[in-house]
């Protein structure tokens, strides 16, 4: 894995972890599943949404406010919304693809679910 990938991974990580926990916490795994596929979803069928947060051209204001706009039509829980607020200003919305895979096995993980590769 190269140096940027292994930053990135790294960044989105630890986002993940705070975000599954405070869910947990709050009761929220369900809502946290839910908007974890669903930005996930948006972010396969879009590339003008995947342009955004990867374009370092766009502002951190131009970044916010259209992601803002997207957690708003898309419904996403209130913890989720923080989050995706907070990377925006931190200038760290680039690794949302990484944190949706890391939350998405922190999630499977709590359910107990195992992936398994069939040859």
């Amino acid at each position: 894995m190269s140096e940027p990938a292994s930053i990135s991974l790294n960044i989105a990580s630890r986002y993940a972890q705070a975000l599954f926990e405070i869910a947990k916490e709050e009761n929220g795994l369900k809502a946290l599943e839910s908007d974890t596929e669903a930005l996930g979803a948006a972010l396969a069928i879009s590339p003008e949404l995947r342009e955004l947060i990867a374009s370092p051209v766009v502002s951190r204001d131009e970044q916010s406010s259209a992601m803002a706009a997207v957690v708003a039509k898309m419904g996403l829980a209130p913890v989720m919304a923080n989050t995706i607020a907070l990377m925006a200003n931190k200038r760290r919305l680039f690794v949302l693809p990484q944190l949706v895979t890391s939350l998405r096995a922190r999630i499977a993980e709590e359910k107990g679910e195992v992936t398994a590769e069939v040859t």
